[in-house]
């Protein structure tokens, strides 16, 4: 790979790296302006529910979240599509979900909680699981497929799997607190979000310390 690609990857890789931090902006700030929200009780999509108050600017912060976000995709699809098939696909999977979260935000806001439910409400939810399955599998990609073709990557597959692990624990704890109707919902949803943005932190700035420090190099495993 040349020194001008190289050049592009790390400051992708780092500009996408603030897209948590503008995700978790955006829910401190709509449960700021949103009057008896909490955020162990409410989901954060209420934030951008239909017809809630102050619904726009936060949709404004998740777009921008999303959009930096999209730019980890970009750094993979640049660094590894002509050497890695599978890192191909997890910057396939990361781009695609970017795309969702825009649209989550925007074009298919939650149903109200308690309101009857919308074909809109129910593509929400429905992107909502692929979205979530989206991130799961591009982690776990990355989990096997980066220490094979970077250096510095040793417990990088035990620590991409305890977040999956994290992720699974809030998913399924989701269920449980609807069923039982405690009001910790929120804190569920949490659970499952802080462990992956967590990893989207660190994932991107571990691979730009990698990218600062030597060009792409093929270390694929023979067939």
């Amino acid at each position: 790979m040349s020194d001008r690609s190289r050049m592009y990857e790390r400051p992708l890789l780092i500009a996408s790296a603030f897209g948590p931090f503008a995700f978790v902006s955006a829910v401190v700030a709509g449960g700021a302006m949103r009057e008896g929200y909490s955020h162990l009780r409410d989901p954060v999509s209420s934030l951008t529910e239909a017809g809630a108050s102050g619904a726009a600017p936060v949709a404004a912060l998740f777009i921008v979240s999303a959009a930096l976000s999209g730019l980890f995709a970009l750094a993979l699809l640049r660094r590894y599509r002509r050497r890695d098939g599978a890192m191909t696909t997890a910057g396939v999977l990361l781009a695609a979900n970017a795309v969702m979260a825009v649209a989550l935000a925007t074009i298919f806001p939650q149903d109200p909680i308690g309101a009857p439910m919308t074909p809109t409400g129910v593509a929400h939810i429905v992107l909502v699981a692929i979205s979530a399955l989206a991130i799961v599998a591009s982690i776990v990609i990355a989990a096997r497929q980066l220490p094979r073709l970077e250096t510095s990557f040793g417990g990088f597959f035990a620590y991409s799997m305890a977040t999956v692990a994290l992720m699974a624990l809030g998913g399924l704890a989701t269920p449980l607190v609807v069923a039982f109707d405690w009001p910790l919902l929120g804190l569920a949803e949490r659970i499952t979000q802080i462990s992956y943005l967590q990893w989207f932190v660190a994932t991107p700035l571990k691979l730009a310390r990698v990218v600062r420090q030597r060009p792409s190099v093929d270390r694929r495993l023979p067939l």
